[in-house]
């Protein structure tokens, strides 16, 4: 994810969330956090647009980030 995060920085937002923090776990819970690793790819109008579950190889992720961008 840092690779992405470096590509991408002045594109697209990465937001982390320690579940083990109250307020990483009040989110968690709102957005139906289950597992971990767990990626929501958010639109500009702020609206989910698809969800992952577990590791990724970064050629995966980057697609999905790609696709969010033409989106």
């Amino acid at each position: 994810m840092n690779r992405l995060e470096e590509s991408y920085k002045d594109e697209f937002n990465f937001v982390r969330i320690d579940v083990t923090k109250p307020n990483g776990e009040k989110l968690a819970r709102e957005h139906g956090i289950v597992g971990q690793p767990n990626y929501i790819f958010f639109d500009s109008a702020n609206q989910e647009t698809r969800r992952m579950s577990g590791s990724q190889p970064l050629d995966v992720m980057a697609a999905q980030v790609e696709r969010t961008l033409e989106e």
